[in-house]
């Protein structure tokens, strides 16, 4: 299990971009969990990221990472002036799931309401597991959307054994209330007692 002791926090660093970049391979037999604190991007900060996950068919993965909308409780929601964000998952070498994403509130505010409306908090989640079936996948579905209404989510699965999804809370409390229902619903439903 790999986890941080805080949230990566980004200031502010004139014209280039602080940049960060992640690879994580996980081969047959092998289990990760990986459950990190969120992005803070810091007002006037610019952020290009890139996470590469590389898996093999017998290997068991679990995720979760998040991004804040700024400094919040300093009142600095999206005030930073750009994020970039790619997260690719590979199986067995074929690109299995992509997620690009880049946000410049100056631009285009992300409170529209199709996009993060009033929520300022945003996850993903992945889940590989070569045991998971459609039972798991219901169970695991009704467990996450039982959360209380500050918190939104989806869940999806866009390749064999595969499931992605999507948290969107409006505070930090509710926020680390999902990533907890998340591990426990995981733990529950697929990995048993760590």
């Amino acid at each position: 299990m790999v986890t941080s002791q805080s949230a990566t926090k980004i200031h502010p660093s004139g014209a280039a971009p602080a940049c960060q970049s992640l690879q994580l391979v996980v081969e047959t037999g092998g289990e990760l969990h990986y459950y990190v604190d969120p992005v803070i991007p810091f007002t006037d900060s610019r952020l290009y990221q890139e996470t590469r996950i590389e898996l093999t068919s017998g290997a068991r993965f679990y995720y979760w990472d998040g991004l804040m909308a700024g400094r919040v409780r300093r009142g600095e929601n999206w005030r930073f002036n750009e994020l970039q964000s790619e997260t690719s998952v590979f199986v067995d070498a074929e690109l299995a799931y992509l997620d690009r994403f880049e946000l410049r509130p100056s631009d285009r505010s992300p409170t529209r309401r199709w996009a993060m409306d009033r929520h300022r908090y945003m996850a993903t989640s992945i889940a590989y597991d070569p045991s998971m079936d459609e039972e798991d996948l219901r169970a695991i579905h009704s467990d996450i959307t039982s959360l209380d209404g500050t918190i939104a989510s989806g869940l999806d699965v866009p390749f064999a054994q595969l499931m992605i999804g999507r948290f969107v809370a409006q505070n930090g409390a509710s926020f680390r209330k999902a990533r907890e229902s998340y591990q426990r619903t995981i733990v529950k439903h697929l990995v048993g007692p760590i």
